[in-house]
Formats: C-alpha cells, sequence, structure tokens
C-alpha cells in the first residue's frame, strides 16, 4: 500500500469521527449501503434485493449458544456477491433475527453493504467480527479499508479482520497483508485487529504471527479427507500445532465446519448426518478445550456452487430459505459427546486403511520403530494429492510437495504454504492444482521435513535437495 493510502485513511478515520460523533446509533438505517462483499465493485446494473424469505418463529430459547457463525447474507436465488448483490437492510435484519438468539458472535466476509450487520446485530446483544475483503486489485483493498474504517467508528464492531486467506489464495505476498494490518492498527489503535488464515499459512508466517492482534485459523477435517467420525482427532493435533507457534497469541478457530450435500474426499463424506454429528463433536472438544471459534456457516449460500465443487453450497446450520437443519438443533439444546479425540496410544501411523485407496508403497505392518517414511498414493484424483507417513511423531513433521510441470519444479500448493500439516494418525492431503497449468503435472514429490528444517521453494527450475529426508515420489 503506498504511503499516501494512509495518509488518506487518516484523514478519511478524522472527518469520520467528527461526523459520527452524535449518531454512533445502534439501531439499524431502513436503507442498504450498495457494495458487495468479494467484488468490492458495483455493476451498474446492481439492483436492491427486497424479496422476503425468512419469516422466523417467535424467538427461541437456545440453553448452549455457539461462540460465532459466519455469515453470508446471499441466500436467495440470482445473489451474489460476485454479480454485485446489494442485500437490503430488510433482508440483512431477517436473517439476523433468525440466528441471533443461536450465537454471541457473527463474521462478516466484507465491508461495503454489509456495515448495517454490526448495529442490528448489536441490537440482539450479539458481538460483531467485522471484515474487510481484500484480493489482488490494490484500489479495491484500499475501498475496502476506508470502508472498514468508516463503519468500526461508527458503529463500533467488537473485532475488525482484514483479510480473509489472502494468503493461501495467492492474492498478496506476507509483508502485504501486514502493511494493511498496520495502517488499520494505527488509524484505530483501540481495535483488535486481526487477519483469518489457513492453518498453514500461519504456521510459516512468523511476522504475520506477530503483527495480527490474535491468530485467526481456518481447520477443515473435510478438506483434508478426514473420517467424519474420527476427525476431531486430526483438528485437535492441527489446533495445537497452530497455539504452539502462536505462542501467547490467543488462537481462534475463523472457519471449522462440514457440508452436508457434494463430493466425497477421500473418507470425507458430507451428508446431512455427518454434518450434524460433525457440528455436536466439533462443539464438545470447543467447550472441553476452551476454544473460541466461528462456526462455517450460518445459512446454505446457492451462488457458491460450481459444478466442480457443489458441496460449497451446504454448509450451512440453517437452509438457505431458514430452516434449521435436522440433528443441528442437539447442540443448541445442551448436547455433548464425550472425548473421542484425545490419543490412547503413541500416534505413530500403522498401516493405511483399505478405504484410502491403494498406495505405491503401503505400510506391511504395524512397525512403530525405523527410519521415518512417506508415501503418496496412485495418481492424484480431484487436485488433491495425499498419503501417510511412518515411524514418526506426526507433530513434529511437515510434508512439503512438488510438482513437474513442463520439465519445471513448482512448491505446493502455494509459495506463501509451503509446507502441508500431518494428522495424528499419519495421513496427509493437499491440493496440487492451484494456478498455471498444474493440472498437466507429470511427476510428484512429496518429502517429509522435520519442523526445525527449512523448506526449499521451487519456482519453475530444477527440484531442490531433500537427499537427507525421506521422499516419495508418483509419475504418469
Amino acid at each position: 500500500m503506498k504511503k499516501i493510502a494512509l495518509a488518506l485513511l487518516t484523514l478519511t478515520f478524522a472527518l469520520s469521527a467528527c461526523s459520527a460523533g452524535n449518531a454512533a446509533s445502534r439501531s439499524a438505517s431502513p436503507t442498504a449501503t450498495q457494495g458487495s462483499t468479494q467484488t468490492n465493485t458495483l455493476p451498474a446494473s446492481a439492483t436492491v434485493t427486497m424479496t422476503p424469505t425468512i419469516s422466523p418463529s417467535p424467538t427461541p430459547t437456545a440453553i448452549y449458544k455457539v461462540v460465532g457463525l459466519n455469515f453470508g447474507p446471499y441466500t436467495e436465488t440470482g445473489q451474489s456477491p460476485d454479480l454485485g448483490t446489494v442485500i437490503s437492510a430488510e433482508q440483512l435484519a431477517r436473517q439476523i433475527d433468525l440466528i441471533a438468539p443461536y450465537t454471541e458472535w457473527i463474521r462478516t466476509y466484507g465491508c461495503a453493504g454489509l456495515e448495517q450487520v454490526i448495529p442490528l446485530a448489536h441490537d440482539h446483544g450479539v458481538k460483531v467480527a467485522f471484515s474487510a475483503w481484500l484480493g489482488k486489485d490494490e484500489a479495491a483493498n484500499d475501498q475496502e479499508i476506508s470502508c472498514l474504517v468508516k463503519a468500526a467508528v461508527r458503529y463500533e464492531p467488537d473485532l475488525l479482520i482484514v483479510g480473509s486467506e489472502t494468503l493461501y489464495r495467492g492474492d498478496l505476498t506476507a509483508a502485504q497483508l501486514i502493511d494493511y494490518l498496520d495502517t488499520v492498527k494505527k488509524i484505530l489503535p483501540e481495535f483488535t485487529v486481526a487477519n483469518a488464515d489457513t492453518a498453514e499459512s500461519w504456521l510459516k508466517k512468523t511476522a504475520l504471527l506477530q503483527a495480527s492482534d490474535i491468530v485467526l485459523a481456518n481447520l477443515y477435517p473435510y478438506w483434508a479427507g478426514k473420517d467424519a467420525a474420527r476427525s476431531i482427532a486430526w483438528l485437535d493435533s492441527a489446533y495445537t500445532q497452530i497455539q504452539r507457534a502462536a505462542g501467547e497469541k490467543e488462537v481462534w478457530l475463523s472457519e471449522i465446519g462440514w457440508p452436508d450435500s457434494g463430493n466425497t474426499i477421500q473418507e470425507a463424506v458430507p451428508s446431512p448426518a455427518n454434518a450434524a454429528a460433525f457440528f455436536l463433536n466439533f462443539v464438545s472438544w470447543a467447550q472441553t478445550k476452551n476454544v473460541n471459534y466461528f462456526y462455517f456457516e450460518a445459512f446454505d449460500e446457492p451462488w457458491k456452487e460450481t459444478e466442480t465443487a457443489p458441496q460449497e453450497a451446504h454448509w450451512g446450520i440453517w437452509t438457505s430459505d431458514g430452516q434449521m437443519k435436522d440433528g443441528m438443533e442437539q447442540v443448541f439444546n445442551g448436547g455433548t459427546v464425550p472425548d473421542n479425540w484425545t490419543p490412547t496410544e503413541t500416534p505413530t501411523p500403522t498401516q493405511v486403511p483399505a478405504s484410502a485407496g491403494a498406495y505405491t508403497n503401503p505400510p506391511s505392518s504395524n512397525v512403530t520403530q525405523g527410519p521415518p517414511a512417506i508415501f503418496i498414493s496412485g495418481w492424484p484424483k480431484n487436485g488433491i494429492v495425499q498419503g501417510s507417513v511412518k515411524n514418526v511423531d506426526p507433530s513434529k513433521y511437515h510434508v512439503a510437495v512438488y510438482i513437474q510441470v513442463n520439465g519445471g519444479w513448482w512448491t505446493k500448493p502455494y509459495f506463501d504454504a509451503p509446507l502441508t500439516a500431518i494428522s495424528t494418525y499419519g495421513y496427509w492431503a493437499t491440493n496440487y492444482i492451484t494456478g498455471g497449468n498444474d493440472e498437466d503435472a507429470t511427476e510428484i514429490v512429496a518429502v517429509l521435513l522435520p519442523n526445525e528444517a527449512s523448506v526449499q521453494l521451487a519456482e519453475g527450475g530444477g527440484l531442490p535437495d531433500f537427499s537427507n529426508y525421506a521422499s516419495a515420489r508418483v509419475s504418469r
């Protein structure tokens, strides 16, 4: 961000503070502010959607309220931030009226057009984590930061989030993201300001850990291909790794959930039963561990569905028309399950289950001693390469993945996230198709690295030398 941007934003802050001094009301405006969560640019053809769809029943009493819900309001047919849809204050009010009795926090994914979420939620005594959506467009990013500053001055949200998975997507470098964080912190020193990103991004970005007031980490056993019944054990291990990296800083889970429909990924099966069971199991773990979180997500959002990823539209606790899904009520009724996540034996992987696929070099027995070893399954499907490790403590190792495309080698999944975590049970998985001509890859190498080892990046040249470490290779 250019130095002039900081000066302009500081001026914006001063002017906003003057004009909003007596206007910091917690009641919602009857009109919507135009904008969108992710594109940040409103097309000329955009229209305000006014059609009501959610008619909440009388306010219920929840025995247990979740800590927080990720909130995307684009629930009606044709609504999408990519199309510049402006959600009316009336629709926002109906949605927040519905979910407010069940949660202590609401988290948004952008600023423009969603400012009214703050006073609407506050009217219910619900706290708000308000966000600025950051991408590759510097001008759009500056608009979002300016919007965030104005909304913070006027409505006083309880947490400010600058960027969501920007490192994971490769939209910004860590240095650029830290610049945005520092800008907001200088203008609004009285607010807690944080970034949200994947666990892998946090584990390798020491400077980002220092810049963010708290750590907001996205963790998904589903995307890691974990069986729903054993997913919390993997989560427990992954969360512990982030805690260690964060040191004294508080760690929240900014995204966690399970879809009820869509693609099966390895052992992770999306279904209504698994989604409800995972919700109950996760909340039981979070209560036991005293972990703060934003569950993903409040409502199904139809606009997210694609031909290759239909599950993206099926993460909600409520359907898009506001009906709570079967089984989700167990959590709000105070239900819990016993501890099923604490390892009862040394977490050294043994055999790869048959359901995980045919491995090129599968472990032949329950060997718990010997040299470190890593395995890759047959050529990956659906853009996800997976495998297992043996004879190591998974919490002390990571996997570095490289692909060969047109004779050159590339780090995967991203330069900003070059390492893949290993589950408690010794399994690992990561995306290898994340840009460029990755689909044309002809060879994949996975290297088993101890946490203290440095990872070498491959940027189209030769394969780094990892002759001192265990590795596995698969080609086609």
